[in-house]
């Protein structure tokens, strides 16, 4: 077998290097909820590692068992869905691989304690409670108890109401583990790669180092994802570790696992001798309503069997000292508690005591644990705080010294318990104590003083540093604190800072008053360039006709605001010149007549625009009838339809009103043409069609999909002639069409409306006794709409006309609109597509009409995004400003600019600037500046707060901005949460916040295989 030792670690190292770790978010971009094990031996191993538990001059059981409930509720916090397996041939990887041999002991009991105690139910108080389940014997090595309280002062509260948590098993290969791995399915695996084994050949490691790798190969085999526990990172709300997937190597390595340690030394007969005698007593003692305190047992049997190992003085002074260390851990308060290590390292003899205390505890807790269901009495589990290696020594100490004052009474409840067992007198023993101190109070503790004395010999060495400065001594003068008073300030050890550049350029001042001077061609040319791809961009967006984009124009209603005090008068003071000049002018109307020039002259402008519409209109119709002579040059029907309805999408507005009824009209009579005569199409004619990859007929028509799809498209179209225009002999057909297909008539005709002839020869009648042959017989409407009108349904959700935006919003967003009216904070969760964007422009509306000065800030998590929301800005607003340097808005990213960012009224920028912009001290030293002129900020994808890199700017921004706030997001995880740490930060500020949540989602989402 040790032949074989040497090749097996080689292989292992060679396949260990083969893998490919890719370092991953195991919360949101690996496991999730699912479920995954953490090897516990691995978990004990880093845990004490990382917070530097003292197991080398103490022994520090309860920071080692705080450290672990630490880690595994940073776990937990983050959602994170984990069970902890020990296996038995393991344990040594429990231990660190630079640990001294004469060490190892200390965290072979932590692991039997950890095991133990996470998945024993502890009661938070002094109340009985029988906390045993009834759990079968068919499986004795799996003892799987709810994780129910974590029983230290400084971890946490970990409940798994009744949930199983914590396993044991005898070795990886075990049947136990197979018939777990049944029942259980694991995302991954979570151990140490034990990749620094090799750095410290001169400890001496019994196991072999290697250890680590074959259980990693072990789970490997069984076909589980590892992770690696190593080098786990906690950040935000995610956990980064290496993780590897697959594997499994083709390669057969034959790995011989550890058989469990198996105990067989005298120390472990005598053990067994004590704990017979102490099973015959403890009836004696029990009864229902006693409680059985675990901890002070298994420190009685424990020293009871080293004793007699070892019946001699010093022994007995052993365990004297660690029984009083018991009492004093059941009695004191964690906070006073603390001392500082011995100065002289701890004797052979000591050492030694501890290690046979630790062999025999660790076989206890097991026997214990099996024996437990044969008490009737109550339970206090208390053996995560069994041992405090430095209060033991301190005492120790004392004790050897004859220095120790302790009053009798408060351990003779121990001296009575070791007494049933062991010829030891502590009495005798504490006799000889001759304390320098005055004999404290019966009711007082000496322990504590001695402690306590300790205590503050270490607060002394750690002092204050004085603090004095004159702005803050008068806010601080409450304060009242021990400083170090022969600290000496260093002449050279402070520097006044001062903040005068900015920390992209250092040479570049924050308040340059350089006078502006003309853009350079380079920078003239490349700002062009910048423009007229946003202008194209808008255009693409908008589906402007020949990249002709119609923007709203804005008038701003209010008067410019330059920050100056209007010397007590109102607005309505301010402007009362105006309203008098606009009722003389009325009056002079009225004397004037309707005869007056201007009357008429305004008449005939009103007289010479509707000709010229009329004029233009007669030529629209002209060309459209040449359009139509072109559309009827295309054999292939479905060709057709593409061409006029790709002209329909392309015309303006002013056009789509003048002959949208017609062109409408047209396509549909060119669907009708698809059908083809009853019974609708026929199977040689399908074979026949003729198409591309632009047509709607795709590679798996059938009969039935055809004509259900066209005549869903049909009904479609029918239902958008009630957006345009419609001439008298328009409406008549498409009324009949509409009939046929059972849909609402067309609006009624009115006296403005046009008599104007078609221009092409319609088909209404032929396609009436297509639509009647069969199609509502065949199908019922309900169904033909939810299988084929899908596309075309009509998704808002209780809409209505609303004069501040050009569309209907829904009622959700009728609330957005009306909370933007009373400047309220607004956070609003809806799906992608929903329609949070389109309400936003409101906002940008009302800032634009207040007047030229105001601004608002859109931030937008990616640069893409900020070119998307630019351009939308630019196809949809348009506004003359009398000042140069003024614009709708600019772009101001690190990499580029486009407008001037502080002469823009809707600033959109990415994070990181604005934070930048808000602090800078040139936006805000005058009333008017860029920082005093925002209004509202708008927070697009505010779910990038959870990001890692990125979330600390975002979270600074919500908290620090001084304006009412937008936020919009689409993948709030945990809205409510949000809302009220949120509106908390916004109530500080004065402003209300309103939560809008919307589930629906207006778009389908489409998915495709590339």
């Amino acid at each position: 077998m040790a032949s074989d030792e040497g090749p097996t670690l080689a292989a292992l190292k060679e396949w260990r290097s083969s893998l490919s770790p890719l370092r991953v978010d195991i919360v949101g971009d690996f496991a999730g909820k699912e479920l995954f094990a953490i090897h516990g031996e691995s978990l004990v191993a880093h845990c004490l590692a990382q917070a530097k538990v003292d197991f080398k001059d103490g022994f520090q059981l309860l920071h080692a068992v705080h450290a672990v409930e630490t880690f595994l509720s940073k776990l937990q916090e983050r959602g994170c869905n984990f069970h902890v397996l020990w296996f038995d041939s393991q344990e040594q990887l429990c231990v660190p691989h630079d640990v001294f041999e004469k060490n190892r002991h200390k965290y072979l009991l932590t692991r039997a304690v950890l095991m133990e105690h996470l998945r024993t139910p502890t009661p938070r108080d002094n109340t009985t409670t029988n906390p045993w389940p009834d759990d079968s014997d068919d499986s004795p090595d799996i003892w799987a108890h709810s994780w129910t309280d974590a029983s230290t002062d400084a971890s946490m509260d970990l409940i798994r109401h009744g949930t199983p948590m914590s396993f044991v098993f005898s070795t990886i290969q075990s049947k136990e583990f197979e018939e777990y791995m049944e029942k259980n399915c694991l995302h991954f695996v979570m151990c140490s790669e034990g990749s620094d084994f090799d750095s410290a050949p001169e400890v001496n490691d019994s196991v072999g180092s290697g250890n680590h790798l074959k259980a990693m190969r072990l789970f490997a085999d069984q076909g589980h994802n590892l992770a690696f526990i190593d080098d786990i990172e906690f950040r935000s709300s995610k956990v980064y570790a290496h993780v590897v997937t697959s594997a499994r190597s083709e390669d057969p390595i034959k790995v011989s696992e550890p058989e469990p340690r198996s105990i067989t030394t005298d120390e472990w007969v005598q053990f067994a001798s004590v704990f017979d005698s102490w099973s015959e007593l403890r009836p004696v003692h029990l009864s229902d309503t006693t409680e059985v305190r675990v901890r002070d047992e298994i420190a009685w049997v424990a020293c009871a069997t080293l004793y007699w190992a070892k019946p001699d003085a010093a022994t007995e002074q052993y365990v004297t000292a660690f029984l009083i260390h018991i009492a004093l851990l059941e009695h004191t308060e964690l906070t006073r508690r603390s001392c500082d290590a011995l100065e002289e390292s701890i004797p052979d003899d000591v050492a030694s005591f501890l290690e046979g205390f630790s062999n025999i505890a660790i076989p206890m807790i097991r026997k214990w644990m099996i024996s437990r269901k044969s008490m009737g009495a109550h339970v206090n589990w208390r053996v995560f705080d069994l041992v405090d290696g430095r209060v033991f020594l301190h005492i120790l100490q004392k004790l050897q010294s004859k220095k120790l004052a302790v009053d009798f009474r408060q351990i003779e409840y121990h001296h009575r318990e070791i007494r049933l067992l062991i010829d030891v007198d502590m009495e005798r023993l504490l006799s000889q104590q001759d304390p320098t101190d005055e004999q404290p109070a019966l009711n007082a503790a000496p322990i504590f003083d001695l402690l306590n004395m300790e205590l503050e010999k270490t607060r002394a060495a750690n002092k204050v540093l004085p603090f004095s400065h004159p702005v803050l001594d008068s806010y601080l003068k409450e304060i009242q604190l021990d400083t170090d008073q022969d600290w000496q300030k260093s002449s050279t050890g402070s520097k006044i800072f001062q903040d005068l550049t900015h920390w992209h350029n250092a040479k570049r001042p924050l308040d340059a008053k350089a006078q502006s001077k003309p853009m350079e061609w380079r920078a003239h040319r490349r700002m062009q360039r910048f423009m007229a791809d946003t202008m194209k961009y808008s255009a693409s967006l908008t589906n402007a006709s020949g990249k002709n984009i119609e923007p709203e124009p804005i008038v701003a209603h209010g008067t410019r605001n330059n920050g100056q005090a209007d010397n007590g008068k109102d607005d309505a003071e301010a402007n009362s010149w105006k309203k008098q000049l606009s009722q003389k002018d009325a009056a002079k109307a009225v004397k004037r007549g309707a005869g007056s020039g201007t009357i008429n002259a305004r008449k005939a402008g009103e007289e010479l625009k509707n000709a010229r519409l009329d004029s233009r209109g007669a030529a629209v119709i002209t060309f459209f009838a040449q359009q139509y002579q072109d559309f009827n040059k295309i054999q292939s029907p479905a060709k057709r339809y593409l061409k006029a309805n790709r002209y329909m999408l392309g015309l303006s507005n002013q056009d789509r009103q003048t002959f949208g009824g017609e062109l409408l009209l047209y396509i549909c009579e060119t669907l009708l043409e698809l059908l083809g005569e009853p019974p609708f199409i026929a199977k040689g004619e399908m074979k026949t069609l003729q198409r591309d990859e632009t047509e709607v007929l795709d590679n798996k028509l059938t009969k039935e999909f055809t004509d259900m799809s066209i005549i869903a498209l049909l009904r479609s179209h029918l239902l958008h002639t009630n957006t345009v225009s419609l001439t008298k002999p328009t409406r008549r057909h498409l009324e009949s069409l509409a009939r046929a297909m059972r849909l609402p008539p067309p609006p009624s005709a009115d006296s403005k409306t046009i008599d104007r002839p078609i221009p092409f020869a319609s088909k209404t009648a032929v396609a009436k006794e297509v639509l009647k042959r069969g199609f509502f017989e065949e199908k019922a409407a309900r169904k033909f709409q939810l299988e084929h009108c899908g596309p075309y349904l009509e998704r808002s959700f209780d809409s209505a006309p609303d004069g501040r935006v050009p569309f209907e919003p829904d009622a959700w967003q009728r609330k957005v609109l009306d909370a933007i009216d009373q400047d309220k904070s607004l956070f609003v969760v809806a799906p992608t597509s929903a329609g949070k964007t389109f309400i936003s422009f409101y906002a940008m509306k009302k800032v634009l009409q207040a007047n030229d000065d105001d601004v608002l800030v859109y931030v937008a998590p990616t640069k893409a995004l900020v070119n998307q929301i630019a351009a939308e800005i630019q196809g949809r607003f348009s506004k003359t400003y009398h000042t140069a340097g003024r614009s709708i808005w600019a772009i101001h990213t690190r990499d580029y600019r486009i407008n001037n960012a502080t002469g823009c009224q809707v600033l959109v920028t990415v994070p990181h600037i604005l934070q930048i912009m808000l602090l800078a001290p040139s936006n805000a030293k005058k009333a008017n500046s860029w920082s005093h002129r925002v209004k509202r900020i708008i927070f697009d994808e505010v779910h990038c707060i959870g990001q890692a890199e990125d979330g600390i700017i975002w979270e600074q921004l919500l908290l620090l901005t001084p304006y009412p706030i937008i936020v919009l997001s689409a993948t709030v995880g945990n809205p409510l949460e949000f809302k009220e740490w949120v509106a908390g930060t916004q109530k500080a500020k004065g402003f209300n916040l309103e939560m809008v949540i919307h589930s629906a989602r207006y778009s389908d989402l489409q998915k495709f295989i590339y």
